[in-house]
């Protein structure tokens, strides 16, 4: 048996339809939640969050969004999910009022100095229709070693969450530089990133065969 995250399921269509539009601009439903009982998904439809405002480009006409809420939101797509989708018994049903939208993600690093969190850097989440969305952060200066990453993120609703830390090992690609090229009488090499450290050179000349210095 497949276990489904009720809002992944509904989020895919979600990200066609906005916050539940439909040619039926629907009717205010309750937003109690009893397990196993489902309003028509169509007494949620079009309340949004952040209404849209303008034309609808796949009808040509004027959004129909009014004034709503996450709540309104999660409870659409629970309804539309139930009524619509094929394997909804497969579904765990949820209380839509435990799932907020979130506001922002903050991206943490550890400071070993200090051996506390700092941000990284925020993302604002700009996404209001319950789509998918995928966010990349780039440590521009990882220390070498380990580096450890966490995420806040934090929901319209004033709370917060913190996800697991992550560790992630970082180790810097040294190089050499060997002149001139092509050599004659005597060989440079200049190993300064590997300053304070033992390093074994060996040497070949142009038929594989090893050299003594």
């Amino acid at each position: 048996m497949r276990i489904l995250n009720p809002w992944l399921v509904a989020a895919t269509v979600a990200g066609l339809y906005g916050c539940g539009t439909s040619t039926d601009s629907g009717t205010s439903g309750s937003t109690t939640w009893t397990a196993g009982s489902f309003a028509a998904a169509s007494t949620f439809v079009a309340q949004c969050a952040t209404p849209r405002t303008g034309t609808d480009p796949s009808t040509g006409k004027a959004y129909l969004d009014k004034p709503g809420s996450t709540l309104t939101e999660n409870n659409w797509l629970r309804s539309w999910t139930h009524d619509l989708y094929l394997w909804y018994r497969e579904v765990p049903d949820l209380n839509p009022a435990s799932y907020a939208t979130a506001d922002y993600f903050n991206v943490l690093k550890l400071n070993n100095a200090t051996g506390t969190f700092a941000t990284l850097e925020i993302i604002n989440n700009k996404v209001t229709d319950n789509s998918l969305q995928t966010h990349s952060v780039y440590d521009n200066a990882p220390q070498e070693g380990d580096n450890y990453y966490q995420v806040e993120t934090a929901f319209n609703d004033g709370s917060k969450t913190l996800s697991e830390v992550k560790k992630v090992n970082f180790t810097p690609l040294h190089g050499l530089t060997i002149f001139p090229n092509p050599t004659g009488d005597y060989l440079d090499v200049n190993l300064k990133d590997y300053r304070n450290k033992d390093v074994t050179l060996y040497f070949y000349n142009g038929i594989g065969v090893l050299q003594t210095v």
